[in-house]
């Protein structure tokens, strides 16, 4: 594994008082989830979730799926999600799922067949995913707020945050926290199991469903498909996208906070290991690709080997059970944290949704 100077200790307190105790790791838990909300994905008001309301607009039924399109509505603001139950399993297991706007124009989510084998960055093969008996919630992040610059002031946040300030939710964490509006309507759904509720991303959607299973205790499972920086992957000695190339590039995303540590990672006072680790003892699925550089593969891979320590040192369960150096195209499944780097580009496609599948049949089943 790729070694690190300066990193940040995971069991350390910013005080420098050290974790001894598994209530230690819950203050210290709670430290780092309020650090990388105030300072990287922003903060919403206090009872910001509260007033939600959800109306099933349409039911749709077939032999291959029950499909609900559901609204969530805040005031002005209305949102769409849609719901894809496989009719002959009660009680499934429920994965949430954030489509991004370079895709929605892919997805009209009318015919889960459309999506069988797409084997391309585009992939949601709801038609398999159903059939292996798994329920999917899946949404437009532009539900949420537009993927643009100027965006996380519009959408959600519009209703939600009267004056942006420098600390403000982003575009991100308004993703984030649609998915989390999606789980409070799933936990009054008779008809799928939330205590098995997953979130998935690829990409920013990786990094979207990263940092909600690290916020929300209610997710039991995280894909997080090529996230990169400000996802998976340590910020320091990051061979691939920087953190001055990703906060000019998409202003949109994260804090004013987070723009001072543009070109200075080494002085973050944490690293991304530390998001990876909160989502412990859960299960958590991290996938990288041979050939997506940008997103740096050994970074990665080395945030897990180091965030495996707080599933067995603190929870004594499984973490990442893998090579020293991961082999392409092996999915490395034994732990509580899953991860594989496979033969290809920068993608979430037909291979992970089965090895993902895989692994919840294995852990769910």
């Amino acid at each position: 594994m790729k070694n690190f100077e300066n990193l940040p200790d995971i069991f350390t307190f910013f005080d420098g008082e050290k974790v001894l105790t598994a209530d230690d790791w819950e203050r210290r838990r709670k430290e780092l989830k309020d650090w990388f909300t105030e300072n990287v994905f922003g903060c919403y008001p206090f009872g910001a979730e509260k007033g939600f309301t959800f109306s099933v607009d349409a039911v749709e039924n077939s032999d291959r799926a029950i499909i609900k399109r559901i609204s969530m509505h805040k005031g002005d603001y209305e949102g769409k999600f849609s719901l894809f139950l496989p009719p002959h399993v009660q009680n499934p297991p429920v994965l949430v799922y954030a489509i991004l706007k370079n895709y929605e124009d892919k997805f009209d989510l009318s015919d889960v067949d459309n999506y069988e084998k797409t084997p391309s960055v585009t992939s949601l093969p709801l038609g398999v995913i159903l059939d292996r008996g798994y329920a999917v919630a899946a949404y437009f992040v532009s539900a949420a707020a537009p993927d643009e610059p100027e965006g996380e002031k519009k959408g959600i946040n519009s209703v939600l945050i009267k004056k942006q300030t420098s600390v403000s939710a982003r575009a991100i964490a308004a993703w984030s926290f649609f998915a989390k509006r999606i789980a409070d309507y799933l936990e009054s759904e008779n008809q799928v199991n939330a205590k098995k509720m997953g979130v998935l991303g690829h990409s920013r959607g990786g990094k979207t469903a990263l940092y909600t299973a690290a916020t929300d205790e209610r997710f039991s499972f995280a894909f997080v498909s090529n996230s990169g920086c400000t996802g998976a992957a340590i910020a320091r000695d990051n061979t691939g996208e920087r953190l001055k190339d990703i906060n000019y590039n998409f202003p949109h995303w994260f804090t004013q906070v987070y723009k001072s540590y543009s070109g200075k990672e080494e002085q973050l006072p944490v690293d991304f290991h530390m998001l990876v680790s909160l989502v412990a003892p859960r299960l958590l699925y991290v996938t990288s690709s041979t050939e997506d550089a940008w997103a740096c593969p050994e970074n990665e891979f080395a945030s897990c080997r180091l965030a495996s320590e707080v599933y067995s040192r603190i929870y004594g369960v499984k973490g990442l059970i893998a090579d020293e150096t991961p082999v392409a195209d092996k999915a490395y499944h034994e732990g509580n944290l899953a991860y594989h780097i496979k033969t290809g580009k920068h993608s979430f496609d037909y291979y992970d949704w089965l090895k993902c599948l895989d692994f919840l049949d294995k852990k769910w089943k």
